[in-house]
């Protein structure tokens, strides 16, 4: 068996063990690759699922970018799981958000997020 490094320097699929990408990011600007190819790319490579976070969310939207979230999961189930996203700018904001996220099952974990600029978009 190739060590796992071997595997990753020349792009081969790894099919000794299970593989979850534990930190991938989903961002929906039109120059981002497409759901569909990253499903693609885990295939390729044999990840057997990923657990995602937002761009959208760590540029502030932390809602609207769980809201991305869920729907990636949402259209391809058991390949893609959340990150429910919240920020320490907002404690008020974090219990509800996280109760919404984790009434779905798709989110799996947290990731707190502060933003230095210290305003909500929807605020300004």
């Amino acid at each position: 068996m190739k060590p796992l490094i071997d595997h990753a320097l020349q792009g081969l699929r790894i099919e000794a063990f299970p593989v979850i990408d534990v930190h991938a990011h989903l961002d929906f600007n039109q120059d981002a690759v497409s759901l569909e190819d990253h499903i693609r790319e885990m295939d390729r490579l044999g990840i057997r699922c990923g657990i995602v976070s937002s761009i959208v969310a760590l540029a502030g939207d932390f809602k609207s970018g769980n809201d991305d979230v869920l729907a990636a999961a949402r259209r391809f189930p058991g390949r893609l799981y959340g990150y429910c996203h919240i920020s320490a700018n907002y404690p008020d904001r974090m219990l509800p958000e996280l109760k919404r996220c984790f009434a779905e099952p798709s989110f799996k974990g947290i990731k707190v997020y502060q933003q230095r600029r210290g305003t909500y978009p929807t605020e300004m």
